[in-house]
């Protein structure tokens, strides 16, 4: 069922190991799917996340604002504001923030399995603002014993420097992932500018879910054929069949996260 949010009137969960802080626009909780897990986070400086890896999902970080680095098998990565981060299933990895770190992170399907190499099963615990604790997923105990190997590897991508296709009547477009791109299966994200006039109108897809995340500006989302003034931080999801709407509210324009995300089979 579709349903327009907040981040500012969702619940709120913190982490048992301080220095995190997440939001879910969308979660079985929400949505009584399974198909995707998707909010922005907070770190505070110098906080991280365990050395971890994810059984059967892809997984994203698109940087907001601040500084981090991503440690991979590969090496440690500097991620800033703009950069998104694609990791494939049961590739390790670990996020730090240099500086406070605000971020969008998705997984799909959210029927994943998280392994933890260096951390304690305390960093898969978050607490709920009413007190409740929330797991993030099946976790394994703490484990030491290497993985096999895969052909793919975690992809760092420059946003900014791919380019932006103008799209009649609906803004500029610029895909920042899919499987051109990184080989991402379960998603396809891509960042949309609306100016004044433009319209972006997502039409009902089968067996599809959709969510659009208002990065900046304010603007008006129409949902069931009503409209509902929004601002930076609102967004809409909509499940298989369902449809939405955005434009600009006046003269300025908004800046969009689009994420575009099939009924995922589980992977083998």
């Amino acid at each position: 069922m579709a349903y327009i949010f907040n981040e500012n009137e969702l619940p709120k969960l913190v982490s048992t190991v301080p220095g995190r802080e997440r939001i879910f626009f969308v979660s079985k909780e929400l949505t009584d799917v399974n198909d995707m897990l998707a909010g922005i986070m907070r770190y505070a400086q110098g906080a991280a996340s365990p050395y971890h890896f994810h059984k059967n999902c892809e997984h994203f970080y698109f940087i907001m604002e601040g500084q981090g680095t991503v440690e991979t098998p590969e090496g440690i990565t500097d991620v800033g504001p703009g950069d998104m981060v694609f990791i494939p299933a049961e590739e390790k990895h670990r996020l730090r923030s240099i500086t406070p770190l605000f971020y969008f992170e998705f997984q799909a399907p959210n029927r994943f399995q998280t392994t933890i190499l260096d951390g304690t099963p305390d960093d898969l615990l978050w607490e709920k603002v009413d007190g409740k604790i929330w797991v993030q997923s099946d976790a394994v105990p703490l484990r030491t014993t290497t993985t096999k190997e895969h052909a793919m590897a975690t992809t760092f991508i420059k946003t900014g420097n791919l380019p932006r296709t103008r799209v009649p009547g609906a803004g500029e477009a610029t895909d920042v992932l899919n499987e051109a791109i990184c080989g991402a299966k379960n998603v396809r994200a891509t960042l949309r500018w609306l100016h004044a006039g433009d319209r972006l109108d997502a039409a009902p897809k089968a067996s599809t879910h959709q969510l659009i995340y208002l990065m900046d500006g304010h603007g008006v989302i129409t949902l069931n054929g009503k409209d509902y003034p929004v601002g930076k931080g609102a967004g809409v999801y909509f499940g298989p069949g369902e449809s939405a709407g955005i434009r600009p509210d006046g003269a300025d324009g908004v800046k969009l996260f689009h994420l575009v995300v099939p009924e995922v089979a589980d992977q083998a």
